[in-house]
């Protein structure tokens, strides 16, 4: 399986990225280190377990992981980690009905990942993540297809910056598509030869 890094130069190729005769172009990502995160189905980072069972309700299922409280909102699609220190620290959508973050939800395209937010700064496998100094959403392929199967947002472990990467990925390799799916079997994805 090609890395999402390695396959983001497909993503270019095909978003029409250097002259290329697609209409498509890469996104950039909306946020900068230091700008305030998103919110989430009416959640911010760093909300109370209070605020998310006054906007959510009360969670069908409750975990405790570590010091972390888990409050799972299956019918919504939500899974929301508090901590005692940082508040909310992590939401993640589970499934369409938990709305989007910057209009992107799960099932939607990796190519559509890549077109509104452009290459991520870090990859691992099929999941990408897109830092923005002290926090990151996090996006997670579906394991045998090129849709979102995760998607988080969340502060970074210490709350310390992470620095965008330098540069997005070398050149694509023939086969790889956009944030690491591998490539249909009916035809490469690529830069034409």
């Amino acid at each position: 399986m090609r890395g999402l890094k390695a396959a983001l130069g497909a993503a270019v190729a095909l978003c029409g990225i250097g002259g290329g005769a697609h209409t498509a172009s890469a996104g950039t990502f909306p946020w900068k280190p230091g700008e305030t995160p998103p919110t989430v189905a009416g959640l911010a980072l760093g909300d109370t377990e209070q605020r998310a069972r006054e906007v959510l309700g009360n969670p069908e299922n409750v975990d405790k992981s570590g010091s972390a409280t888990v409050l799972e909102y299956k019918k919504k699609g939500l899974q929301v980690l508090v901590t005692p220190e940082d508040g909310i620290a992590i939401i993640r959508l589970r499934s369409p009905e938990a709305g989007t973050i910057d209009g992107l939800q799960i099932g939607d395209r990796d190519l559509q990942v890549v077109g509104r937010w452009g290459p991520p700064d870090q990859t691992d496998g099929r999941t990408a993540f897109y830092n923005a100094g002290i926090w990151t959403i996090t996006v997670r392929l579906a394991d045998k297809a090129p849709q979102i199967a995760d998607l988080m947002l969340g502060w970074n472990q210490k709350k310390d910056p992470i620095p965008p990467a330098a540069s997005y990925a070398p050149p694509a390799k023939p086969g790889a598509t956009p944030l690491g799916t591998p490539a249909p079997a009916t035809g490469q994805v690529g830069r034409p030869r």
